[in-house]
């Protein structure tokens, strides 16, 4: 099912050059998925790139040990989206902090870095792949660009 709907929405962004962000654990999702990828590991960026550059060469030893895992084949796919369109999203330097410790008049004495630093460029008819353990930022990248935690976290970046 869930190769069912990926591969619909797949269809979806060639079709309409659209672009996708795609955040998971399964990185033969991300692998068959996505264009580019970014590997994350407790909120920091280890490595980014073309997606088979990555998977065939992976210059961090976090992203050689989570390519070693078994996960099974992946799914092949053919590009026949060469033409790069213009950019939709563009993050420079993203970084999210959520309050730890409160001062006596009510101010954030102490903040936690949720994410540090992210750079990414999404093209429109592209996909961007965000792949890491549990924890490593990956949902926290996707409320901070959406807008979904002002109100609870410090989310800075352009």
């Amino acid at each position: 099912m869930q190769h069912e709907i990926l591969a619909l929405l797949d269809d979806l962004k060639s079709k309409h050059n659209m672009a996708m962000i795609l955040i998971s654990h399964d990185l033969n999702l991300v692998r068959r998925y996505s264009d580019e990828v970014i590997v994350m590991r407790q909120g920091q960026t280890i490595e980014q790139g073309q997606t088979s550059a990555v998977f065939d060469q992976p210059k961090a030893d976090y992203t050689r040990t989570l390519i070693k895992q078994d996960f099974g084949q992946a799914l092949t796919i053919e590009d026949d989206n060469a033409d790069k369109q213009s950019i939709v999203l563009e993050v420079t330097r993203l970084n999210v902090q959520f309050p730890i410790e409160k001062g006596l008049l009510g101010g954030t004495k102490r903040w936690f870095d949720a994410v540090k630093d992210v750079d990414m460029t999404l093209q429109k008819g592209q996909a961007l792949g965000i792949v890491g353990e549990s924890g490593s930022g990956k949902t926290t990248i996707a409320l901070g660009l959406s807008q979904l935690l002002s109100n609870q976290a410090r989310v800075n970046g352009r």
